[in-house]
């Protein structure tokens, strides 16, 4: 998910629904082209980490037609963790993401192999956890049976909750 920062408060957030400024209210950001966006002073955040070993302030700069964050060491890793740990979706969300990327019979299969004693808890949060989250190691372990990779992982969150 792209994180947006306004000129006058460059701190990075998701970008919000709906923004008051001196030309009245305008609604419906999310959908607005980066360049309709740009025009109310909205950029999307990139992340760049300082030479190893830098200490101190890490500077926000708007650059060209984004924002740039100077990272300290180790942030880049917290950021990831944390945009991993907020990757959730509903079941429903998980099976209509299964069909429409076409895993449906490799996950089924994988489903099937598994054994009821043994995979217990498994099978528990396949068939009762209302909601799918990203570092489930459930998920994880269906995801490396179905032999996907993390992006794709990631991209299965990004797809499902649209559906």
């Amino acid at each position: 998910m792209t994180q947006y920062a306004h000129i006058d408060n460059p701190i990075p957030q998701k970008l919000p629904h709906e923004f008051q400024h001196a030309g009245g209210l305008t609604m419906g950001l999310d959908a607005m082209s980066d360049e309709r966006l740009a025009e109310l002073g909205w950029y999307p955040v990139r992340y760049e980490p300082l030479e190893p070993g830098a200490l101190g302030y890490a500077p926000i700069e708007l650059i060209g037609s984004e924002f740039v964050i100077a990272s300290l060491p180790g942030d880049l890793a917290v950021a990831e963790q944390q945009r991993l740990e907020e990757m959730t979706c509903s079941k429903l969300q998980a099976k209509l993401a299964i069909a429409a990327l076409g895993l449906v019979a490799d996950f089924m299969a994988w489903k099937a192999a598994l054994d009821p004693v043994t995979d217990f808890v498994t099978l528990a949060f396949l068939e009762d956890a209302q909601t799918w989250r990203r570092l489930d190691p459930t998920f994880v372990a269906a995801m490396t049976a179905l032999r996907k990779t993390d992006a794709e992982a990631d991209a299965f969150f990004e797809l499902a909750v649209t559906l």
